[in-house]
This record gives C-alpha cells, sequence and structure tokens, in this order.
C-alpha cells in the first residue's frame, strides 16, 4: 500500500479532473463554441475589444438562458468558465491589490442549474507580520433557489445564498512548508456555520491564488456519492485522487500532477 497524508478538496469543486478517452485530467474550458463536453456556454456579449464587456450563461443545445444575469469583465477582471466532470464553474479573478477570487459552482440538469455554491476568498495585508493573508466566505445552499433580480450581475445574484451576512473570516494564517492554511466562514442557507479551513498548495510567497491549488483541511463538506483529494506523496510529489462510492464499493484512481495520467488506486 502506498502511504500518502493527502488532504480532502473541497468536494463540490473538483478541479482538473475531467477525464478524456486518452486519460489525461484537465479543466474543459466552455466559451461561445465550446465541444460536445459542455452543456452550457458562455457567450460574450457586445464588442469584447471594449473596456467592459457582458457575459452570459446559455443552453449549447437550444441556446435557452440559464441564469437570466449576466456577469461583467474589464481590464481589471478575468472572467472564466469551465466544466470538471459534471460540475460547472464561473470564475471571476480580481486583479487590483485584493487579488481576490469570486466563484460559483452548479450541477446542470433538466435546464436547471443544482447544487448551487458560492465562494469569496480574498488577501490583505498584515503590517504587523508584513506579510498577505487570505480570508474568505463560502455559503451553500439545500434549496437550489436564488431570490430573482436582474439590477445585478450573475455573481452577485449567486452571492445571494449567503443571506444577509456578509462577513470574512479573519484569523492568522498558518504554513506548512510554502502550503498556506487558511479560514473563511461557512453559510448555510444564511445561517453562520463557522469557520472552515482551507489550504493552497505552494501559494507561499505568491502574490495570487490558483484556483486548482484550493483545498480544504478542516470542517469540510463531503459529498456521499464520491470525494476529491489533494496532496503530497513523501511531502513532495503532488498527487490528486477521486473516490467514487456506489453502496458497498469504492472505486477511483490517482494521478500525479506533473503527469496528469490516471492510475488504479494501491490500497
Amino acid at each position: 500500500m502506498r502511504q500518502f497524508k493527502l488532504l480532502s478538496i473541497l468536494p463540490f469543486i473538483i478541479y482538473s479532473m475531467h477525464t478524456y478517452a486518452d486519460g489525461e485530467l484537465e479543466n474543459s474550458y466552455c466559451y461561445n463554441k465550446a465541444g460536445s463536453e459542455c452543456q452550457i456556454t458562455l457567450v460574450k456579449k457586445g464588442n469584447v475589444e471594449q473596456d467592459e464587456y457582458k457575459s452570459i450563461l446559455v443552453n449549447a443545445r437550444d441556446g435557452s438562458l440559464v441564469f437570466n444575469n449576466t456577469e461583467t469583465s474589464n481590464t481589471m477582471e478575468t472572467l472564466s468558465f469551465f466544466r470538471v466532470n459534471n460540475n460547472y464553474v464561473i470564475l471571476k479573478e480580481y486583479l487590483d491589490s485584493t487579488k481576490a477570487l469570486e466563484f460559483s459552482t452548479f450541477y446542470y440538469e433538466s435546464h436547471k442549474a443544482k447544487e448551487l455554491k458560492y465562494f469569496y476568498i480574498e488577501s490583505s495585508v498584515n503590517f504587523i507580520k508584513r506579510e498577505k493573508e487570505w480570508s474568505g466566505r463560502v455559503c451553500t445552499t439545500n434549496n437550489d433557489k436564488v431570490s430573482q433580480n436582474g439590477e445585478v450581475t450573475l455573481l452577485e445574484l449567486l452571492a445571494g445564498i449567503c443571506g444577509k451576512i456578509s462577513k470574512l473570516s479573519y484569523h492568522d494564517n498558518n504554513y506548512y512548508n510554502n502550503d498556506i492554511f487558511f479560514e473563511v466562514s461557512e453559510i448555510t442557507d444564511g445561517n453562520d456555520k463557522g469557520n472552515m479551513t482551507l489550504v493552497a498548495l505552494d501559494s507561499k510567497g505568491k502574490d495570487s491564488i490558483n484556483i486548482n491549488d484550493l483545498g480544504c483541511s478542516n470542517n469540510c463538506a463531503h459529498s456521499l456519492q464520491y470525494t476529491n483529494y489533494i496532496g503530497r506523496l513523501n511531502n513532495k510529489i503532488r498527487v490528486k485522487m477521486r473516490l467514487e462510492f456506489n453502496n458497498d464499493e469504492i472505486v477511483g484512481y490517482y494521478y500525479y500532477d506533473k503527469i496528469q495520467k490516471k492510475n488504479p488506486p494501491h490500497w
């Protein structure tokens, strides 16, 4: 049996785990003319060469709207939309001093977005320690409904599942080698559930966090159907693993980040 420490990745953000026929694992980006693997595409509206433009999510087959609200992007923001396994992620990265990540994940079935989650993570400067620290909030809902408001952007609309709670969890960050451990507020159906500990692998000293380096370390919400893990073999080699649970049977695979070829787990 191979022994290595694993950190449970946020089970509702299955980063870089999409499997193609050749066995490689990576995000599948879904833009205007996306391939058949995307049920939804991000369609840019207006003149994208302008400093600010809008985008909207549509059903790739019939052109129907997934949400009525558009999302904006400008020279200080980048907007991405991709599919990972059966989940979709809409991500906005801010290029200002906060280097914030704002994103939402959902599952799409029968023309409806389900299992909605919203995340906001930002940095601030600890002037006493003279270093950047991270904080944020994670919001989930059990009813898959958001209040309709045509005057806000899509991510502002999805942030509505946080209810009236907008606080971020500000605590000192902890470090293990080059990994950053930080707290975020956990909010479910508008109720404060305490804090969740996230980890950003290999992010110490970097100006921003890559979404693919994010995982959950403590108070994580696990899926009953599957769980994805991120960690290191012998504290050196980065690996990811996916396990699926079907009654009494557990199946899955793992792969090394640098190789990105799936292997069966060794029990």
